[in-house]
């Protein structure tokens, strides 16, 4: 029995220093030196996921990278070099499923008066959608009043009869009487005859069709993104707060929750006040409006993938890949094409995949975990898309000499903005911008890069299109974003 007893204690010794390998040390936190974090997926060294003290950031990526894994674990080292297990445990992330998107149901008229109308819903035959609403209601009305003009001759008859029975013999009352008779009959004949006369000339005149509208492709307008072809290193990240966007001279169409870095707000409002006080006056305006700010890599990832990957991997509109694709040593999930047109496929653990309703989910999630906020100016909290507002600027189309007025306000030094070569709405604050290549404080005016730039003689210019808007009055603004079709 001694013997046994001291085996177990051998045994249990023997085994204490596997345990307190894996043990998290209590102050491990306040030992970790900044940039030594390390990601571990079921005990496997994964040096390709890039982690912090955020714990979750190792985690999704053992999810994004390495599928089956069931554990993950942080570990850093002290100021010794000393490797220090931080933290660790089970994985518990499960991939971004979006809602699905309810389907609204067709509209069916309900009359206050019931006339015999039976609505159905519209359909859709052979490109065309068929609604039966109006025709129903005059097939109906019709037969209601051919029905209404019989009842009525009826009675007349019926009444004329009585009269004739209670006449007792006076001419006169059954003169009338015969005469209201011969009235109602003929009335009911004319009725009968316009009818047929009506269906011999065209049967279409008693037996209204359905409306037959043809379908029109859906068209989704989208807010601008920032440019895809980002440069070869990150940009600075943003380390202040966050604000509402709001301000005097600022019209905010982000949304109740839209955000940006503070300071970017702060000198976004010097540079509308400016740009009231400059131009009001002269050309209208009434400050700067506000469309697109701050994002988070969640919104980011969801628009790459509706914008992008969608798409069959070419962007429209130009999206930003929060994963850095075009980076050295960016994307462990997406590829991006190195001659233009940029096109964007899936690889690693994505690869094979198609991007369609099925995958839309799996696909998001692991680009969100493969997604860095310093990858996009605008999850890095310093970039915001503005036009004019009042005046004669409506979104994609704007006034040239308003543009050109806000895009020389913006890249003023005093308020230190730089401007997207390739988008004229999109500016960034200086220094901290993200795109360090194409994002420039030298380009003063509105003109996009390359040759289809507006010119001297054009008022509206599409900056989506790059045409000219053709309109009737070049001073209207335009309500809806510019048609290809009004391009000149």
């Amino acid at each position: 029995m001694r013997r046994f007893l001291l085996l177990g204690l051998l045994i249990t010794a023997s085994l204490i220093p596997i345990f307190t390998v894996k043990a998290w040390d209590p102050d491990a936190l306040s030992r970790c030196q900044d940039g030594t974090y390390t990601c571990e997926c079921d005990g496997q060294l994964a040096p390709e996921i890039a982690t912090t003290s955020d714990t979750n950031s190792c985690m999704l990526g053992c999810v994004a990278k390495y599928p089956s894994a069931t554990t993950y674990q942080v570990n850093c080292k002290d100021g010794s070099d000393n490797t220090i297990p931080y933290i660790g445990g089970p994985i518990t992330a499960t991939p971004y499923i979006p809602p699905a998107e309810a389907k609204p149901s067709p509209v069916i008229p309900i009359l206050n008066v019931d006339v015999g109308a039976i609505f159905t819903a519209p359909t859709q035959i052979d490109g065309n959608t068929q609604v039966n609403f109006f025709a129903t209601y005059l097939n109906a009305i019709y037969k209601l009043l051919m029905v209404a003009g019989g009842v009525m001759a009826t009675v007349m008859i019926m009444v004329a009869g009585l009269q004739y029975t209670l006449a007792r013999g006076n001419p006169k009352a059954i003169t009338k009487a015969k005469d209201r008779i011969k009235n109602a009959v003929i009335g009911l004949v004319l009725l009968m005859c316009a009818y047929t006369l009506a269906y011999l000339i065209d049967p279409s005149t008693t037996s209204f069709a359905s409306l037959k509208i043809e379908s029109v492709a859906r068209v989704e307008l989208y807010e601008p993104e920032e440019d895809f072809d980002q440069s070869g290193t990150a940009g600075t990240a943003y380390a202040g707060g966050l604000s509402s966007v709001t301000g005097t001279h600022i019209n905010n169409q982000t949304g109740t929750d839209g955000q940006i870095g503070t300071n970017v707000l702060t000198a976004l409002n010097s540079a509308a006040t400016a740009y009231y006080n400059n131009y009001h006056t002269s050309i209208g305006i009434n400050g700067i409006r506000v469309t697109s700010a701050s994002r988070t890599t969640k919104d980011q990832a969801t628009l790459f993938y509706d914008n992008c990957l969608a798409r069959g991997g070419t962007c429209k509109p130009a999206t930003c890949d929060p994963t850095g694709s075009g980076y050295t040593n960016g994307s462990m999930t997406v590829s991006r094409s190195s001659t233009r047109p940029r096109v964007f496929t899936l690889k690693g653990v994505l690869a094979g995949l198609t991007a369609n309703s099925d995958n839309r989910g799996t696909i998001i999630s692991t680009l969100i975990a493969d997604s860095k906020t310093s990858n996009c100016a605008h999850t890095s909290n310093v970039a915001v898309d503005i036009w004019p507002d009042g005046g004669h600027s409506g979104s994609f189309c704007a006034n040239v000499v308003e543009m050109d007025a806000l895009a020389k306000t913006m890249t003023d030094p005093q308020y230190g903005f730089c401007r997207l070569d390739s988008e004229a709405w999109h500016f960034e604050l200086h220094s901290v911008k993200v795109d360090t290549k194409s994002c420039h404080t030298t380009n003063t005016n509105s003109h996009t890069a390359g040759t289809n730039n507006p010119d001297s003689t054009c008022s509206i210019w599409d900056y989506k299109n790059h045409c000219c808007h053709i309109a009737t009055d070049p001073k209207n603004k335009p309500t809806t974003m510019c048609p290809t079709t009004t391009c000149g």
